[in-house]
């Protein structure tokens, strides 16, 4: 907590925003000061943040402008910059350089946004790309004239001006892209002329926590309060260690996971600082490298001087945030909140003049105080040092405690947290898609969509989650209010009776067929679509002719019989469930590979985000979306998106590959991939350099097959017949593993090898169920 009382200051504006309510984290708990927000010292107004439910989000904006007045209200505009290495990738495109050109020149710019292209190009590697290419030079001078340059005009996401006179009156309007009122203004502009900043930010995470209560309340009866729950408990702390945060708010990404995994957080301050370290800033530089190793005891955690402990214990020694800045400031040079907090926007400026000013200040009163020269020098080389890596801890803590709550829904009640977001991303099928496997891996089962059964979303039914109708492309608002409306239906003659087609017409109940929403009342997909024109028809005119009461729809049930015909094939039925919606349900074209593809590779388009940029990879991948563009030499290149079983992926298609194998690139086609992984930050791309059908295996003709058979297998019978599986001419040269229970034996195998097809592996497989292939590059 934060001591107060003589030489500590106060947590008076951490206290009041506690019992105002702005914040749910007790800040005595927690070490939190709130000076950056109530601090009379502050020569400018705060920036004020509030989260939202993305439903009920724009009621906020709502009231706001009918309590203060529209004319008093504006959004906030913003102006992207060309930095580095975008102005280098802009610049090259215009001058005519190929993507495969510019690629490599920009990605030799140095990564971050304060990145200066003058001071890059200094650098000697540079220096020789312009004096041995006119053309590169021209590229970086250009370049280099147009970096920091508005590159366009949008809108601040969330950002909101509210005024006390008309907006008008202080600053000049625009409309934005939708008609909105926007302040000619960005925000820093808005600040220097005396206008607050409101950031209504909708945040969906708080609409998939208020979904999950509502399940849990529903199916469980038990009203569960949040802001109550135990932060220290183990069954969460055992979640988030273990890296299992798919769906956790600001834990998800593949890189947040491995810090997990790698940090192991055991109490809530661990996890507050998680959320500080993983940012470029202290990744690159090896901060959270030391705060892992002294955490657990494998590095000394080091103090400058005995008044750093008690500041920096909770980070074993690690500066991780600004507060901690603050802090050192009071308790060496006996500043008051309000001048530390000036201390840290002040370093974090970074102006020459300023940081010389603030370093004679603060060794002179550290001294006054008692604390030598050089040590202070020292402390404050540590703060410099730091400041570009601190973190704000109100804010870390405050996203902390909502991933904390939704690791714990997930830890607690996992089918009802998983059922909320997947009705919340129900409209967005990868999403839907990715969070339908996690469901599975976490043992979770997953009922397809039924006519009688489906909600809206997805909801909960004997212990499994249902796929919702809003899943279904083309299955509307107006069609699952008539679809739930009309309930039950006995057959599909009947529903097609029952429902208005005005509402549900014939396209929206050839998605629900192919779905296999009708499969509880008529299996055969394909005979529904046959007859289903028919059926309509018929239904119609009897629908008609019963306003004058010359038929019933009864006779429609009574008399119609649907012709017979064959069942689509499991191929046609997966890419109908594809197309209706926008991934595979009963299987995955894959998957039934997958065996195979795991001897040949260990990447999946889910763990090959763990791979380093730059990275050759092989890989299998199912085409799911084409796009060709022309690029400005005029040639055609492809952009795919690729996906298995796991995840999908961007993947770019250069013009000379896509020339020499125009044929193997059209949806739906199953490729061996090799790439070279591209990181730009969060974003990957994988860059083709090669494919090859599935079912050629021309990419492993170099490799080695491990075969490792546990050792109870081994017996003449069995060796004899393995021995006739293998050949002395042609294949993959082969290394055969004993597999005993604690250690594996290896032994040569010269003169033998393996043909590597399918076939040839499934013989091997059928007679060894246990046993294991591996091909080694």
């Amino acid at each position: 907590g934060i001591p107060v009382g003589p030489g500590r200051g106060s947590a008076a504006g951490a206290l009041t925003s506690y019992a105002l309510g702005i914040t749910n984290l007790d800040p005595l708990r927690w070490g939190l000061l709130f000076e950056r927000f109530l601090n009379k010292e502050r020569p400018s107004l705060p920036d004020i943040d509030v989260d939202f439910c993305m439903e009920r989000r724009d009621e906020v904006i709502e009231y706001v402008a009918r309590t203060y007045g529209k004319e008093h209200i504006a959004k906030i505009a913003t102006f992207g910059q060309l930095k580095a290495r975008q102005v280098v990738r802009d610049v090259g495109r215009v001058l005519g350089f190929k993507p495969k050109e510019i690629d490599p020149i920009a990605k030799m710019i140095s990564p971050g946004v304060d990145v200066s292209l003058e001071e890059e190009l200094k650098r000697p590697e540079f220096k020789e790309l312009m004096e041995k290419s006119e053309r590169i030079k021209q590229l970086f001078e250009l370049a280099r004239k147009l970096e920091k340059l508005p590159r366009h005009a949008s809108q601040h996401a969330a950002g909101v001006i509210i005024a006390g006179k008309p907006i008008i009156e202080v600053a000049p309007l625009m409309k934005g892209d939708e008609g909105e009122v926007l302040v000619q203004f960005d925000m820093k502009a808005c600040e220097e002329v005396g206008l607050i900043k409101f950031d209504f930010l909708g945040l969906k995470t708080l609409t998939i926590i208020d979904h999950t209560l509502k399940l849990i309340k529903k199916y469980e009866g038990i009203e569960l309060d949040l802001n109550n729950i135990p932060l220290d408990d183990q069954k969460t702390f055992e979640l988030l260690r273990k890296g299992e945060t798919d769906g956790v708010f600001q834990l998800e990404s593949s890189g947040m996971k491995e810090l997990l995994r790698r940090l192991k957080p055991s109490d809530f301050n661990d996890l507050i600082a998680v959320l500080a370290l993983y940012r470029p800033g202290p990744l690159e530089s090896g901060l959270v490298d030391q705060y892992i190793e002294t955490k657990h005891g494998r590095r000394k955690p080091e103090y400058l001087h005995p008044l750093l402990e008690p500041i920096l214990k909770e980070t074993y020694g690690v500066i991780v945030y600004q507060e901690q800045v603050m802090e050192i400031g009071r308790a060496f040079a006996g500043y008051t909140l309000g001048e530390a907090d000036l201390l840290r926007r002040a370093i974090g400026k970074k102006e020459k003049e300023l940081m010389e000013s603030l370093r004679e200040e603060f060794v002179r009163r550290s001294v006054e105080r008692g604390i030598p020269e050089e040590i202070a020098k020292k402390v404050f080389d540590l703060i410099e040092k730091f400041a570009d890596y601190g973190f704000n801890k109100s804010h870390s803590a405050a996203y902390a405690l909502v991933a904390y709550q939704t690791a714990y829904l997930k830890a607690h009640y996992p089918i009802y947290f998983m059922a909320s977001i997947l009705t919340y991303e129900a409209n967005k099928s990868e999403e839907v898609s990715k969070y339908l496997a996690v469901s599975s891996e976490m043992g979770i089962k997953i009922l397809p969509p039924d006519i009688n059964k489906s909600e809206a979303g997805f909801s909960i039914e004997d212990g499994a989650i249902r796929i919702g109708l809003h899943a279904i492309k083309n299955v509307g608002e107006e069609a699952v209010n008539e679809i739930l409306r009309k309930r039950p239906y006995n057959s599909f003659i009947d529903f097609c009776n029952k429902v208005d087609t005005k509402k549900v017409n014939k396209k929206t109940i050839e998605a629900l067929i192919k779905a296999g929403a009708f499969d509880s009342l008529e299996p055969n997909r394909a005979k529904l679509i046959h007859n289903l024109p028919s059926i309509l028809s018929v239904s119609t005119q009897t629908k008609f002719s019963s306003l004058f009461g010359q038929a019933t729809l009864l006779n429609v049930t009574s008399t119609f019989k649907m012709e017979e015909v064959p069942e689509w094939t499991l191929e046609e039925k997966l890419n109908f469930e594809k197309e209706a919606l926008g991934f595979y349900l009963t299987d995955h074209p894959l998957k039934r590979y997958r065996k195979w593809i795991s001897i040949f590779s260990g990447y999946n388009l889910e763990n090959i985000k763990n791979a380093e940029d730059g990275a050759k990879i092989v890989l299998a991948g199912l085409i799911s979306e084409l796009k060709l563009k022309t690029t400005r030499s005029g040639e055609k290149m492809a952009i795919l998106k690729l996906e298995d079983e796991f995840s999908y992926a961007r993947a770019l298609v250069f013009p000379d590959l896509l020339k020499q194998k125009m044929s193997l690139f059209t949806e739906g086609a199953m490729l061996w991939i090799r790439v070279e992984v591209d990181k730009e930050e969060e974003n990957i791309n994988l860059l083709i350099e090669d494919v090859t059908e599935l079912q050629d295996l021309k990419f492993f003709q170099n490799s080695r097959m491990d075969i490792i058979i546990p050792a109870k297998l081994i017996t003449e019978e069995n060796m004899e017949y393995l021995k006739n599986l293998l050949s002395k001419e042609g294949g993959l040269p082969i290394k055969l593993y004993l597999k005993y229970p604690d250690y594996l034996v290896s032994f040569e195998v010269n003169g033998y090898k393996i043909n590597p097809s399918y076939e040839s592996l499934s013989l091997v497989f059928s007679t060894f169920e246990e046993i294991d292939l591996k091909a080694v590059w």
